[in-house]
């Protein structure tokens, strides 16, 4: 009797020895479970998205910038100074005084021949130089002071200012004059256009503001 009951613990034993391996075996196998198989649909799936994009690297340029980053052009023989590059060049506004390009225009320049006082400026003195700026109005003209050195742009009429050509000298008449072989007659603080080698016996060539030449003694002048 005192056997049998040994023999039955000890099986009891036996038992639970076998039902801990048995939990321990389970609890390993769920820690390695292994990922679903994936079904043919899913295969079919991930073979369409196997290509992804590729990554974006800051340091990958778009084509737009590489074509915009300026390029080291060096001159030879310029001891490695480099020069502009084509897109500098290219992208680089012209920019051109409104000086210049009067000039370009008018290359004698014009002279104020009868004093005007424009609204927004100072009063336009006799014989001074100025640039006009052609606007297509032949009544009245925009233009600055060649003296003044802001390039503040004025107003004024047409007939206060007459366009000097080049190789002419600008002068002021100190007495009245009258040419009786022209029947014309010069009046005194006029400005006329002394041409260029005229010099005769003490008389020069002179050309007025509606463009009429006569002979002018060189004593009648006064430069300006």
């Amino acid at each position: 009797m005192h056997k049998t009951a040994i023999q039955v613990l000890a099986v009891r034993k036996l038992l639970a020895m076998l039902s801990a391996r048995r939990s321990l075996r389970m609890c390993r196998s769920v820690g390695r479970r292994r990922a679903p198989k994936l079904t043919q649909q899913m295969k079919s799936l991930s073979l369409d998205c196997q290509d992804m994009p590729p990554r974006i690297n800051q340091s990958t340029r778009s084509p737009l910038r590489s074509k915009l980053a300026p390029r080291d052009y060096r001159k030879p023989g310029t001891n490695g100074s480099s020069d502009f590059s084509d897109v500098d060049r290219s992208c680089s506004p012209i920019v051109k005084s409104r000086r210049s390009s009067s000039s370009a225009l008018h290359a004698g320049g014009h002279i104020v021949i009868h004093e005007y006082t424009p609204s927004n400026g100072s009063p336009l003195i006799l014989g001074e130089k100025v640039h006009v700026v052609d606007n297509g109005d032949p009544d009245w003209l925009h233009g600055f002071r060649l003296s003044d050195r802001t390039e503040h742009m004025i107003t004024f009429p047409a007939t206060c200012v007459a366009q000097m050509m080049a190789g002419e000298q600008a002068m002021r008449i100190q007495q009245n004059v009258f040419v009786a072989e022209q029947k014309l007659r010069m009046y005194r603080d006029q400005i006329v256009f002394v041409q260029p080698d005229s010099l005769v016996e003490g008389k020069v060539t002179v050309r007025t503001e509606h463009n009429a030449l006569a002979s002018c003694p060189l004593s009648y002048l006064a430069m300006i």
